[in-house]
């Protein structure tokens, strides 16, 4: 899928003449309001110039006379002179009646230039995703019945060992080092964190910090510290219970504190089995947490259910956590047609790598950021959507919805992920897309 994004902005540019008319009049014994022979008026001919004085001088009663109404100095109301006495840009005595223009050249000013033209790709947003992994006793459990929980990861061969979670971190370390994955950035946590177990939440939830801060996706090798090598080092424990409600928050915690602009933030909680343990074991009540954290900041939690998890809570969990209806995902038990949440069964690295990639092209596939020109400030009024399903379709001019719940037909619409405002293309067209699909954004500036 191809995303081009056009800025246009129209540069001004303007030029100016000033004229300033210096008016003065001086005359010894002459009416002022009287013209002169010539038919001009009094004020444009030469005031009566001292003979002791410099001429024009403000304080010297020999310029212009002595305080007369139509001397050549300042104190005179009807002087043709400013500031120096009767000097009217360098016209001495009393000359007055001069225009005065003034040229100005665009050329040497600073251009009155808003945005520059330009040709932009626009990108779909790339993902920072808190990833809490379970990894409580019954993830030891697999074919071969490992006594251990130990594993390496191996990357792009087979797991060592049939267990549930030897698969688990074989495929999220090959999805944490996949090209698919480049330009996202991923954190890690486990229920239970090392040093657990955890309060159910608020003040001194170990889930709301991760294991591993944001890495920058794809991570090369086993980094010290990194993705790869804090699942090396990690085991499954047949002590930890499932704690659902402590990591549910722990995700609202950790992603509504970690917003970056111009990224999208989601939460994922990989779970093969239902709540247990001292938190909450309702369902119900459970979904309410990633279900407000949604509605609050937009934010979805999307919930990966192995062999051990129920549908039925995986759909409870995840039918209003902000993740999509689909087909392709959904337990064989399921007797819906779709469902919200992503099922891998026994965590088959292929299929959950390829569950990952699903949930990443659903998170962003649908939306960018608004271009920013190299000058000047979008108008977001003026922004403009063409989309092209594929290369035999006509393209199609989007119309602005106030919302998605508003949205009808082939609209977009817009919201705001912190500072970054992005287009989102409404469901029934965002289904619609392809990989020759084709999306120009055309935007205006302030004042173009």
């Amino acid at each position: 899928m191809k995303y081009r994004t056009t800025s246009r902005t129209t540069v001004s540019s303007f030029s100016v003449a000033l004229a300033w008319v210096i008016l003065g009049a001086c005359s010894s014994t002459q009416d002022n309001d009287a013209p002169d022979e010539d038919g001009d008026d009094a004020a444009t001919q030469t005031g009566g110039q001292g003979t002791d004085g410099p001429s024009g001088g403000a304080s010297h009663p020999g310029a212009g006379g002595t305080q007369s109404q139509n001397v050549g100095g300042t104190s005179s109301p009807n002087s043709g002179g400013a500031a120096s006495g009767g000097d009217a840009n360098t016209a001495t005595g009393g000359h007055g009646g001069e225009l005065v223009e003034f040229e100005y050249d665009p050329n040497l000013d600073v251009p009155r230039e808003t945005c520059a033209a330009l040709t932009l790709t626009a990108q779909p947003l790339p993902l920072d995703m808190y990833v809490i992994l379970d990894r409580t006793g019954s993830m030891r459990t697999g074919a071969d019945s490992l006594a251990t929980s130990d594993c390496e990861i191996t990357l792009g061969a087979a797991p060592t060992s049939t267990s549930k979670w030897c698969k688990g971190i074989n495929a999220l370390g090959n999805y944490f080092t996949s090209q698919s994955a480049a330009g996202h950035r991923a954190a890690l946590q486990f229920m239970q964190p090392d040093n657990g177990p955890s309060v159910c939440s608020g003040a001194g939830n170990l889930h709301s910090t991760p294991a591993v801060d944001f890495t920058l996706l794809p991570e090369t090798g086993a980094q010290a510290g990194g993705l790869i090598d804090t699942m090396n080092d990690a085991v499954a424990d047949a002590s930890n219970s499932t704690d659902i409600e402590s990591a549910l928050h722990g995700i609202v915690d950790f992603t509504s504190a970690s917003r970056s602009p111009a990224r999208r933030m989601i939460g994922i909680l990989v779970t093969d089995g239902a709540a247990s343990g001292d938190c909450q074991l309702s369902d119900t009540l459970l979904a309410e947490i990633p279900r407000d954290h949604f509605n609050a900041t937009g934010i979805p939690t999307f919930i990966i259910g192995m062999t051990g998890a129920p549908y039925g809570p995986l759909a409870t969990l995840s039918a209003e956590s902000g993740g999509p209806a689909h087909d392709q995902f959904c337990d064989p038990t399921d007797p819906n047609p779709t469902c919200h949440y992503w099922s891998v069964g026994d965590g088959d690295p292929e299929a959950f790598v390829a569950a990952l990639d699903a949930i990443q092209e659903s998170a962003i596939g649908c939306e960018f950021s608004v271009p920013s020109p190299a000058q000047g400030i979008i108008d977001l009024d003026t922004v403009k959507v063409q989309f092209t399903p594929d290369s035999t379709s006509a393209p199609l001019q989007l119309t602005q919805a106030a919302e998605v719940a508003s949205c009808a037909g082939d609209q977009y619409y817009r919201v705001s992920l912190g500072d970054t405002e992005v287009i989102k293309l409404c469901p029934s067209t965002c289904a619609q897309l392809g990989d020759t699909s084709t999306i120009e954004v055309e935007v205006q500036c302030d004042g173009s």
